[in-house]
């Protein structure tokens, strides 16, 4: 159960790591695209497809599970859903890049 915990706290850690990296890397690109005349996604595309990944406590979330135990089924379906809307906003910002591109 330990190495679980273990798992899902860098989980939970490197995910919103690589949503703020992927984040700052499309607003450079976009504003370079912008910048140079090219067709590119809206400047809200964020607001409109992806808030970003929740804010949510590793440390806090593994002493709930280690408390509970039952917290652990929420923290997991957590390690589902955010990785799932977050790919289902890259399909939503490709699809507006594409379409200015043709």
């Amino acid at each position: 159960p330990f190495i679980l915990l273990y798992v899902m706290y860098f989980l939970t850690k490197d995910f919103m790591e690589h949503d703020a990296k992927e984040s700052a890397f499309y607003d450079v690109v976009l504003a370079a695209a912008s910048k140079e005349g090219l067709p590119s996604a809206h400047p809200s595309w964020k607001a409109m497809y992806w808030k970003g990944v929740p804010k949510r406590s590793p440390g806090l979330y593994a002493f709930l599970t280690i408390l509970t135990g039952v917290f652990g089924i929420y923290w997991l379906w957590c390690l589902v859903k955010d990785p799932h809307n977050h790919f289902d906003s890259h399909a939503a910002l490709e699809d507006t890049v594409l379409a200015r591109l043709a």
